[in-house]
């Protein structure tokens, strides 16, 4: 078996070259005068109603385009503020419609002077198409028209003239209508499009005798179904999102027995063991391995109900003792200490209560770096906006260079087949996210099935979970009792990530970019990959850690501080007719995420390529050419199909098949390299300085193991320094720096 390898040496970096022309229609595409027309009128419409608002915010206007849409092809001038840089900073709100074919509706906070603005450009533009070109623009002749061998006859400057036309081809139409339908029978978490304004000022404008229960923040309201009619009455444009205020471990999914019950058993005192934290239900020290949990009790009161102890205490069990529980699941890493909040009990509570203690917890405990979190909604996620709980998690993880382990939640009982979507917080993006498989890697029967957002690929992956015919065997306050879920596959995930995180010594994108490259392996089961997410992540540790001797595995991290993150002098072993491998990668980063941009709820993406160099740059593995000079921007809808665009996850395996060849020479240089470009949706540049890992795995065709040669290339051209990352001289390593010396006074 071949060790795997950490790679470090100096990357280059690059700013973007500005290759943007005047505005322009796709080609063979045009705009009729009676669309922007139509445009203006709704314009109109808009500005009538925000005119006699009595509210007194900035107004909320939806622009519904004719597709999903890049950044670059949104609007750019229509609805622009003047006090804004840029139309992205206008943005509040995303989502998508199913109108014949999926479309973008984005959502502006404008001033009305904007849309007055927009109305006269849409009618001097009007007037222009009507007078001069037959009441059609074509892109042929807006083309012309941007060159000067077509005159607008002083009536508008070309590049405003350009802006508007392409604005009106991409819009569908505009409306400030936001309407919302049905009673509510059970309290809301309501997220509010972000005005500007404090929770406490809107909701004094809003009147009416109308109050909250509670705000998580300003844009994040708990509301009874009372408070919820009020709020849908006097202001439904303000409404983005509204889903039952409930938090809940997960229900039980197969017939629990118990056996030996008080059984007493017995545990060495911990040493030097790393921490994983824990929040869940209640935790009961009178256990055998209380000794290995540091407890903390968030829940004020007392509580003599065993139940609120049984599934915090399981959870725990696992992850300090597991091996032990299971001989079957031992996965090689050992014991861990466990640092356990008790925040809920089995009963329902508020998210509002839960997600503040979570902020709370973890701005608390900087040291903790792996949390295990197996407490999820039952209710299903939405497929246009991410859940409040999701975005918190997602911000903690930006802010504190942490990784949340999160089951993927369970569905209930009587499911006839069928998976129901993930519940919150199974929907963070930055978080693993982990569903169920029984022994042959089936998904469990109470599996809840992604993606996130209509888009991203959640669960991120699976682990045992348990079935009602081979279930989990934890320890509760009750002695030792069978269980299954997905509460108790998300520990075997937790415990793998700690290890490579405080053992192994990695970086929380290396381990969680090696649980999914390990979970996919070379064939992805894209049929099942709704509740497997990449796969089942292998048992034991060692089958993450090191890869067969024909296989060369190495963690490429590095930092985004440009458009382009480069090296070019990665040096493959080859043969004398080329390099004999296929070739896998997978790329994870943890971007900041706005809650705002709905669907587009990743701030950064980075876009990576992996290959074999030619003349003028890289042959990406997967044919990916975005970027590139020469390259024709596919519609924004196939860049995300097939290369995954603002996924912080990307995972490219050529897959193991009878017809692979050998990859030939491209150029004169036969070193191999990788390109990462850095796109961010607004003005800002959250992603500058962020992290990033690559795991490379290539397969030799012909079986050799190539792996020391690949070293002294290394060595040789002095380029990268090479660390092994051998298991045995890793823990020994974790082990002496554990060690307190104690120094002669």
């Amino acid at each position: 078996m071949n060790d795997m390898l950490l790679l470090k040496g100096k990357l280059e970096m690059k700013g973007k070259m500005n290759k943007m022309g005047p505005p322009s229609l796709p080609k063979g595409s045009s705009v009729d005068a009676e669309k922007i027309k139509r445009l203006s009128g709704e314009l109109r419409s808009a500005y009538s109603f925000w005119q006699n608002n009595r509210l007194g915010i900035k107004p909320l206007v939806k622009t519904v385009y004719t597709r999903i849409v890049a950044k670059s092809n949104r609007n750019t001038i229509l609805l622009l503020d003047h006090s804004s840089k840029n139309i992205n900073s206008q943005v509040v709100g995303a989502e998508f419609l199913e109108e014949g074919k999926k479309k973008h509706c984005i959502t502006y906070s404008v001033s009305l002077e904007a849309i007055e603005e927009s109305i006269d450009l849409l009618d001097a533009c009007t007037d222009i198409v009507s007078s001069y070109f037959s009441s059609l623009m074509s892109a042929e002749t807006l083309d012309a028209v941007n060159k000067g061998k077509k005159s607008l006859h002083g009536k508008m400057s070309k590049t405003k003239f350009a802006s508007v036309i392409r604005d009106a081809f991409y819009t569908e139409y505009f409306t400030y209508e936001n309407k919302r339908e049905g009673k509510i029978n059970a309290a809301q978490l309501v997220s509010i499009y972000n005005t500007g304004l404090s929770a406490n000022e809107l909701i004094a404008r809003i009147g009416n005798g109308f109050s909250a229960i509670d705000t998580l923040d300003d844009v994040t309201w708990l509301l009874t179904p009372k408070q919820y009619e009020i709020l849908k009455r006097n202001a439904s444009f303000l409404i983005a999102m509204a889903v039952p205020d409930l938090s809940l471990y997960c229900p039980k999914t197969s017939k629990e027995s118990m056996l030996h019950p008080f059984s007493r058993r017995y545990i060495d005192p911990p040493k030097d063991e790393p921490v994983i934290g824990v929040i869940d239900t209640l935790f009961d020290d009178s256990v055998y391995f209380s000794s290995w949990v540091d407890y903390h009790q968030v829940l004020e009161g007392e509580f003599t109900d065993k139940e609120d102890y049984i599934h915090g205490t399981a959870v725990t069990s696992i992850i300090v003792d597991g091996p032990s529980l299971n001989p079957a699941l031992d996965d090689g890493c050992g014991r861990f200490r466990v640092r356990h909040f008790g925040i809920a009990t089995y009963r329902p509570l508020s998210s509002v209560y839960i997600m503040k203690s979570i902020e709370r917890i973890v701005e608390e405990n900087p040291d903790i770096k792996v949390w295990n979190l197996s407490l999820g909604s039952s209710n299903p996620i939405s497929m246009n906006s991410i859940s409040p709980e999701a975005s918190i998690l997602d911000r903690l993880q930006y802010e504190h260079d942490c990784l949340f382990v999160v089951s993927g939640t369970n569905a209930p009982d009587n499911q006839n087949g069928t998976f129901p979507p993930i519940g919150a917080p199974a929907d963070s993006i930055n978080s693993i996210v982990v569903n169920s498989v029984d022994f042959s890697s089936l998904p469990a029967s109470y599996s809840r099935r992604g993606p996130a957002l209509s888009f991203f690929t959640k669960p991120d992956l699976s682990a045992f979970g348990g079935t009602a015919e081979d279930p989990v065997t934890v320890y509760s306050p009750r002695g030792i009792e069978k269980k299954s879920g997905t509460s108790f596959a998300c520990p075997w995930i937790a415990r793998k990530a700690a290890y490579l995180i405080y053992v192994m010594g990695l970086s929380r994108e290396s381990a969680k970019a090696l649980l999914i490259d390990s979970a996919a392996g070379w064939n992805t089961d894209i049929k099942n990959i709704t509740l497997k997410g990449y796969g089942a992540v292998p048992v034991k540790i060692d089958k993450i850690l090191q890869t067969p001797n024909d296989e060369i595995r190495f963690i490429l991290e590095g930092n985004v501080l440009d458009w382009e993150t480069y090296n070019m002098r990665l040096p493959i072993p080859f043969r004398k007719e080329g390099f004999p491998y296929r070739v896998r990668f997978t790329l994870a980063y943890f971007p900041r995420c706005s809650r705002n941009q709905g669907v587009d709820y990743t701030d950064t993406e980075l876009d990576v390529h992996f290959g074999r160099l030619k003349k003028d740059g890289i042959k990406s593995i997967n044919n990916n050419e975005q970027g590139e000079p020469y390259f024709i921007d596919l519609s924004e809808e196939l860049a995300r199909k097939l290369f995954r665009k603002w996924d912080n996850v990307k995972h490219v395996t050529e897959g193991l098949n009878d017809r692979a060849k050998i990859k030939g020479f491209l150029s004169d240089n036969h070193n191999w390299g990788f390109s990462i470009h850095s796109i961010e949706r607004g003005i800002e540049k959250p992603g500058r300085g962020m992290r990033f890992a690559l795991i490379v795995t290539l397969r030799d065709m012909d079986g050799y193991n190539r792996i020391e040669q690949f070293i002294k290339n290394c060595h040789i051209d002095n380029v990268w320094t090479v660390i092994r990352l051998n298991q045995q001289v890793m823990v020994e390593t974790f082990v002496e720096a554990q060690t307190e010396i104690e120094f002669e006074s």
